[in-house]
């Protein structure tokens, strides 16, 4: 029901090691390199918010893992056909 964003920061020669290590990271759905502050972004399907911590601990358990940030969607939908989503106005507008 959650999907979680997380962003790990490593130096650069370690980022092919991380990489690699993440992969094997419980419930990943998709993994790349990325610039800027970070060097990887872990998408990350979640059952439960509390989740996020074991995937937190996991990836820091890699001593070259040098920072990890996250930020998680609640009550993810996939929309295929988005001709077929009703947005409708709140009663308690």
């Amino acid at each position: 029901d959650y999907i979680a964003f997380v962003f790990v920061q490593t130096r650069f020669s370690n980022i092919q090691e991380i990489f690699e290590f993440i992969k094997s990271t419980p419930n990943i759905l998709f993994t790349t390199k990325v610039m800027g502050r970070y060097n990887i972004l872990i998408v990350a399907a979640l059952a439960s918010v509390n989740d996020i911590d074991q995937v937190i601990k996991y990836v820091k358990g890699n001593q070259q893992v040098m920072n990890v940030d996250f930020c998680i969607a609640g009550n993810v939908v996939k929309v295929d056909y988005h001709q077929n989503l009703e947005i409708k106005e709140s009663e308690g507008k």
